[in-house]
């Protein structure tokens, strides 16, 4: 795959579509599917897309089952989840 920044939401929702209704994701699940052995390039622009679609409502940002504003700063371990 040759992903690009654009890629990034649809590549996020993507993966969330595959989990359980309620399930969460990793970034770094996102990363390494778009990044393989280069993921690590990719942890901030996937954040990046995150916040851009918790601001649009199309996600959760969540720490310990906490919703983290996508305006605020982020650190530590967060998920991934879909609204509702």
């Amino acid at each position: 795959m040759n992903p690009t920044q654009t890629d990034l939401p649809e590549a996020i929702l993507s993966v969330l579509a595959q989990r359980r209704a309620g399930g969460s994701i990793c970034p770094s699940e996102v990363a390494r599917q778009v990044g393989g052995a280069n993921w690590r390039n990719w942890m901030e622009p996937v954040r990046q897309a995150a916040r851009k679609l918790a601001q649009d409502g199309r996600l959760r940002v969540t720490q310990k089952d906490a919703t983290l504003s996508p305006t605020e700063p982020w650190q530590g371990a967060i998920r991934f989840r879909l609204p509702g």
